[in-house]
């Protein structure tokens, strides 16, 4: 049964993960009113304890954040923006029992819910990420594909210059994927090692699913900050857009350096050439390695502000 109400609840929204609908289609429409019985059963059954109906919630706006990350890496939703979907939800769900407790149920009436729900919902894309988005069809949004790819261990090691017996414990992959395919290999070799990611698969005791801006990063705990393709070209997305949270990235990379141990690293590509040199000139504390990389065998130009100047690796030391 919940699948059902799942799938349906989500297809009002979404069509594919690249368009959301301001109207619900007429198959989506046919479709709740075809399965009222088992959706309204569902609903009541769900209603009932209060927990599960909010966790119900809580899985649908998850649903649709996840998939619209995996269309679009640099979506930025924080804890707070997340909270706000899962009310919007919650609405929805409210409204939907409501309308199935009713005698006379018409299909005008289940069309205004879903319509005042996808109108609510695109309001809040367009509130939190609208620079992601594009009005088409009056009716749609499209959301502008800029997709995420996870690397095997070994790529990375040999990307990064990562050696096991060099590297200063605890190591955090920052940015790891869902499937944490180096901290995995870093745990095999006996390195305690940890991953951070907002799209993580299943819970483990060593990965960390958070937003990064959301992560506390405790000072001098870290020997190792890694991350590959993840922070610094976040970074670099908000550093060029003039509505990206580009002081908040700036804070949150300093936070980083001082969480670092003593003589720890952060280690990370693409570069930063317009924060690394600042580093170096404000004293002794961090001194800054950079590594130029082979010319990579795709273009550049397919991935969002990448260009030669910042193809490079970069190591921060914390020296005191």
């Amino acid at each position: 049964m919940r699948l059902i109400l799942k799938e349906q609840i989500i297809r009002s929204t979404l069509r594919t993960e690249e368009r959301i609908h301001l109207t619900p289609t007429p198959n989506v429409v046919n479709a709740f009113l075809a399965e009222q019985a088992s959706i309204q059963a569902e609903l009541n059954a769900r209603r009932i304890q209060k927990a599960k109906w909010r966790e119900f919630a809580e899985e649908l706006a998850q649903a649709l954040i996840q998939t619209l990350m995996t269309a679009n890496q640099y979506m930025n939703f924080r804890q707070q923006d997340i909270c706000r979907l899962e009310r919007l939800f919650l609405s929805l769900l409210e409204q939907l029992a409501a309308f199935y407790e009713q005698r006379e149920r018409t299909r005008e009436m289940l069309v205004h819910i879903l319509k005042q729900h996808g109108f609510k919902v695109s309001r809040f894309l367009l509130e939190t990420n609208g620079s992601h988005f594009q009005l088409v069809e009056k009716d749609q949004l499209m959301v502008r594909r800029v997709p995420c790819s996870e690397y095997e261990a070994p790529f990375q090691f040999e990307l990064l210059g990562i050696e096991r017996d060099r590297l200063q414990e605890p190591v955090l992959d920052l940015g790891c994927g869902s499937q944490a395919r180096l901290v995995q290999a870093l745990r095999e070799q006996g390195v305690e090692a940890y991953g951070l990611e907002r799209m993580a698969s299943g819970e483990t005791p060593f990965i960390y699913t958070v937003n990064w801006l959301d992560f506390s990063f405790v000072p001098d705990k870290w020997g190792t900050v890694i991350s590959n393709m993840a922070f610094s070209n976040h970074f670099w997305h908000h550093h060029i857009h003039k509505a990206g949270y580009y002081t908040t990235y700036a804070k949150k990379y300093m936070e980083i350096l001082r969480s670092l141990q003593v003589g720890g690293s952060f280690i990370y590509a693409p570069g930063l050439p317009f924060i690394e040199p600042l580093l170096e000139k404000s004293g002794d504390t961090y001194t800054v390695f950079c590594r130029e990389l082979d010319q990579p065998s795709f273009e550049l130009d397919i991935l969002e502000g990448i260009d030669s100047s910042r193809w490079y690796v970069t190591q921060v030391i914390r020296e005191r």
